[in-house]
């Protein structure tokens, strides 16, 4: 069975949905009920932790705050 494209399909849902005039709840509930009847399960974004700076880095940067704070008048 060849897949309908996503645009087509959409038009479809709309054409069915316009009549109703659904409010933003109504098609994210709508929505909640389509993916778990299509048992349609998101992927679980991965965690990073944050970058940090190395100590070379972290002393430029205070230095150059510490210059720019002696500096202002």
């Amino acid at each position: 069975m060849k897949r309908v494209p996503p645009k087509e399909m959409a038009q479809k849902i709309v054409k069915q949905l316009r009549k109703q005039r659904p409010d933003y709840q109504y098609r994210k509930h709508l929505c909640f009920h389509i993916r778990r009847l299509l048992e349609v399960i998101p992927e679980k974004k991965e965690k990073r932790l944050p970058e940090l700076l190395t100590d070379e880095e972290l002393q430029a940067f205070y230095e150059a705050v510490f210059l720019a704070r002696t500096y202002k008048q």
